[in-house]
């Protein structure tokens, strides 16, 4: 409860004292400094909702089918361990996935949040009358908060984090630290294209990382299990 009301202090903070100043701050940084702007590319992709969605799917439903179907496949008789170690680790993303992007829309139309190249100002919330005026209520014009590019990268990436930090391998350890880190690559990437505030981009690493968590010890997915 303490964390909890910590972060929510934290986020009124980024929303009310924060968020125009870190926002201008990191898009002349973006536009200054040519290097910067390869890295948000490359953010920017890695929370692609398209790439991810499409991917997370693909895995999801392959692991299944091997589920499923192995027995019947000689190829993949004596791998039935492996088999279904990588639905249970395929299933993890897929729920996080569900769950943090369910949250984050349904957050999203309820706040109604003006996007940052369209104002300057970060307290622009609840703009109902504005979006259904200009026709935009169903748009992404007015659906800042919180990013869905952030939580589709935190979704994947945080729970491969908590999965390959069950891996006793050291090679496995230093993955998942490079999983923890790409989350907040993506956040810098959409502060930086003006696409989102900073409050945005945190809440949806605070939701990507404590959803994929609940889900990883939901499931109780560990190295021997």
């Amino acid at each position: 409860m303490k964390k909890l009301l910590f972060f929510l202090a934290l986020e009124l903070i980024f929303i009310f004292f924060l968020d125009k100043t870190l926002s201008d701050f990191i898009y002349n940084l973006y536009l200054k400094y040519k290097f910067l702007q390869a890295i948000v590319k490359l953010g920017n992709i890695l929370g692609d909702p398209f790439i991810i969605t499409r991917l997370i799917v693909f895995f999801f439903i392959f692991s299944l089918f091997l589920k499923l179907f192995s027995r019947s496949i000689i190829l993949f008789k004596n791998k039935q361990k492996y088999l279904e170690k990588f639905y249970k680790i395929s299933l993890v993303i897929f729920l996080s996935f569900l769950l943090s992007n369910a949250l984050v829309h349904l957050i999203k139309i309820l706040t109604l949040r003006e996007r940052p190249f369209f104002t300057d100002n970060p307290l622009n919330f609840f703009c109902y009358s504005e979006a259904i005026a200009k026709n935009l209520l169903w748009k992404t014009h007015y659906k800042s908060f919180p990013s869905g590019h952030v939580i589709c990268s935190s979704s994947l990436f945080f729970s491969l984090y908590f999965i390959f930090k069950t891996f006793q391998k050291n090679i496995y350890q230093k993955l998942a630290l490079l999983f923890f880190f790409i989350p907040f690559l993506t956040a810098l990437a959409r502060i930086a294209l003006k696409a989102h505030w900073p409050s945005d981009t945190f809440l949806s690493l605070l939701l990507g990382y404590y959803v994929s968590y609940y889900v990883f010890k939901k499931l109780n997915l560990r190295e021997n299990s």
